[in-house]
């Protein structure tokens, strides 16, 4: 085969001193394959602006792929560190350019690889790259940390409250008020869901112009800059972990106060009692308070979504959950949907899931829709299935060929394209490249950004990573994370009661499971399940077969 060079071309914003330093690198690469390796058969890929912190660059990846194909010969590069200043990952790519049999060529150091020597050279040119890069991140870490101490704001969200001006803080009057309610109230003994649902009956927003959660009320209650103190480094932005108190930046009496120090600790102090056991954001409770369908639920009077608490205790020592929507949680004027138990709930759903696996195991290609329908409304009464969907149903049974696990066969989608877990994490990794290229440019660009454009940026981006962090916290693991045994052994557990056991009992089962395993279960093969007014009246499942039920006496 001819030879054919891939030329890899890459400028960080800390790189990019001469501005036409991507046509130097691509004429002088160019001319170095022509006049020194003797190839004139080559193609060009190009990274502007991507940070050789991680190879999560588009060309790069390209060039890979493309690599591994046979297409080229020889991997042609202006510098080892324009590849990557991650040792463990520049090792791992030339070992796989070695199985390959392609050529790793750097200009600039000139290195024989095919010799030990010349290899020990290019990786210890390497570790000094990556030392770079970490001394890099270290002192942008040691500068905003200096700048807190030295009582500058290190951008991000005004807390509510404030307004900021020429560099100064100043009380926002009426939102101040709202404040000092807040903390006044939960001192006094109410809950957050209390204070949260008078705000609203109020009409008093957060300033997004939106309404209260008991979520955003607990920001309040836990933010130190209400009492006129600036505290900065309290968490690692590398892991997200609170840092120990002698890493804190605390800047006393840096801006006007609205709570007091005692009134603060007053009201941490109760969210620690009130606290029922410590646990990461998005964890569920484990054991009987773990809520089997918290994540399911949705109003099917408003849309929003139904939020759960533990029921009453019963006299079997059982604890329901009761799932509410979130909307009338807040404030009674904007829903009436009933709160529900999950005994109802479980019962109709499993009963369904359980009547349309054994309609599954006896259905035909000449089974009448009449039939199909009697299967799988079977031991529910007052009710109706829409017969769009029936027949929807139907054709998808009767395309379904029976396999080890027929709640997988019958109820996941045949193909599945990018999980929402998956691409959290992409815009993870892009989010953490854009604040790696923003610093870097920041500190080391030529032309360089203003500081307050800078700070705006940067804040933007932390607030974007929070979300995603917090999305990716709360999400149970999905259908891609189904290959543990603890999720197979579930499904093989319900297909056998379900398919065998003509009655399912719900609350009967629960008393004996690990109520997990229903919980999985449900999340691996359900959508989403709308409830109104204490019935469910539509089942979404993951293979995007819907069905909508209703009563056949309509009335409430």
């Amino acid at each position: 085969m001819k030879d054919k060079a891939a030329i890899y071309i890459r400028v960080s914003t800390s790189h990019q001193i001469d501005k036409d330093s991507l046509k130097v690198q691509k004429r002088e690469l160019i001319a170095y394959c022509d006049l020194i390796l003797h190839i004139n058969s080559y193609e060009i890929f190009e990274d502007p602006g991507y940070s050789a912190k991680s190879t999560d660059r588009p060309a790069y990846q390209e060039m890979m792929a493309r690599l591994r194909t046979g297409e080229f010969s020889h991997l042609v590069c202006w510098k080892i560190d324009r590849i990557s200043r991650n040792l463990l990952d520049f090792s791992n790519m030339y070992a796989e350019l070695k199985n390959l049999g392609v050529t790793f060529v750097s200009k600039n150091e000139q290195f024989d690889t095919s010799t030990a020597i010349g290899e020990a050279m290019l990786k210890i040119i390497l570790v000094f790259a990556e030392l770079e890069r970490n001394m890099t991140s270290e002192r942008v870490t040691a500068t905003m940390v200096s700048r807190a101490a030295n009582g500058q704001w290190n951008g991000g969200r005004v807390p509510y409250g404030y307004v900021r001006k020429d560099g100064e803080f100043f009380v926002a009057n009426g939102e101040k008020d709202v404040v000092q309610h807040i903390f006044r109230a939960y001192r006094s003994g109410d809950s957050l869901l209390a204070i949260t649902r008078r705000l609203n009956e109020k009409r008093i927003t957060t300033r997004g112009g939106k309404e209260w959660t008991p979520t955003t009320v607990h920001k309040i209650l836990t933010n130190h800059f209400y009492t006129g103190d600036y505290v900065y480094n309290k968490t690692d932005e590398k892991n997200g972990r609170k840092n120990p108190e002698d890493k804190w930046v605390v800047i006393k009496n840096h801006h006007p106060q609205i709570i007091t120090e005692e009134d603060f600790k007053s009201a941490q102090n109760r969210l620690s009692y009130n606290q029922r056991t410590p646990r990461k954001p998005g964890d569920t409770y484990a054991g009987k308070h773990l809520h089997i369908f918290a994540g399911l639920l949705r109003c099917g009077v408003c849309g929003a979504n139904m939020t759960a608490t533990s029921d009453r205790m019963r006299k079997d020592g059982t604890r329901p959950s009761m799932y509410g929507c979130r909307n009338r949680r807040s404030n009674n004027h904007i829903c009436d949907n009933s709160y529900v138990n999950d005994l109802p709930i479980g019962q109709f759903v499993f009963t369904i899931i359980g009547n349309i696996l054994q309609a599954h195991a006896s259905i035909h290609a000449n089974t009448p829709l009449s039939r199909i329908n009697d299967a799988v409304l079977r031991n529910i009464k007052d009710a109706e299935v829409n017969q769009e969907d029936l027949k929807a149903l139907s054709t998808h049974l009767k395309s379904r060929i029976l396999s080890a696990s027929i709640s997988e066969e019958v109820f996941l989608p045949d193909h599945t394209g990018p999980s929402e877990k998956t691409t959290l994490l992409e815009a993870k990794k892009k989010t953490e490249l854009a604040l790696n290229r923003l610093q870097a440019l920041y500190l080391h660009g030529n032309d360089g950004i203003a500081e307050a454009d800078y700070l705006r940026e940067r804040a933007a981006l932390i607030a974007e990573q929070e979300r995603i962090e917090a999305r990716l916290a709360s999400m149970v693991n999905s259908a891609e994370d189904d290959q543990d045994l603890e999720i197979k052994a579930s499904f093989a557990a319900l297909d056998i009661m379900l398919t065998k056991d003509p009655k399912f009992d719900f609350e009967k089962y629960l008393r004996m499971a690990n109520h997990s395993v229903p919980k999985k279960f449900l999340n691996l093969i359900i959508d989403h399940i709308t409830v109104t007014y204490g019935a469910v009246t539509e089942i979404v499942f993951k293979n995007g077969i819907t069905l909508h039920f209703s009563k056949k006496n309509p009335g409430r």
